[in-house]
């Protein structure tokens, strides 16, 4: 009879383990899926938010070159304006003024300009900044749903 109970307590030592193993592979497996789920959202939003910067970049540089270009048209026609106004002292002083209205107006539009590029660009900037919390705000919760999901796999036991 001692050998039966003996049997007895092993077998059932033997199914205690296989469930408590199948208890701990079942953890790890739903840990490891909700892990990967987390990574995948944080991976898209970042990057979405370097697609987005590596755009904004793009139009940066577009938009600065293009205010090279009119800074540097700006700067021919003064140079060209200014070598016209030295023949006489009249066509001089008439030159200087139509100069620096030019510039003026020139130096003014630049100033719009980049006003509203910069203006656009922290807005974008803005944008971006909440698209990334939103998805990093997602990963965030997820992770934080299967932090809190741990205590309840073990309380099982």
């Amino acid at each position: 009879m001692l050998e039966s109970e003996e049997q007895k307590a092993q077998t059932m030592q033997d199914e205690l383990l296989k469930k408590v193993s199948s208890l701990v592979v079942n953890f790890t497996s739903q840990r490891n899926k909700s892990l990967r789920d987390a990574g995948v959202c944080v991976r898209k939003a970042m990057k979405e938010g370097m697609d987005g910067m590596e755009a904004f970049a793009a139009e940066h540089n577009k938009r600065m070159d293009a205010m090279l270009d009119t800074s540097q048209a700006t700067a021919r026609d003064v140079v060209k304006k200014s070598d016209d106004g030295r023949d006489s002292a009249e066509e001089m002083e008439r030159a200087l003024g139509v100069v620096g209205g030019e510039v003026r107006t020139g130096l003014t539009n630049y100033q719009h300009a980049m006003s509203g590029a910069l203006n656009e660009q922290i807005t974008q900037f803005g944008r971006q900044k909440e698209e990334m919390d939103v998805g990093i705000s997602g990963g965030k919760d997820a992770h934080c749903f299967s932090r809190r999901q741990i205590p309840h796999i073990f309380a099982s036991f």
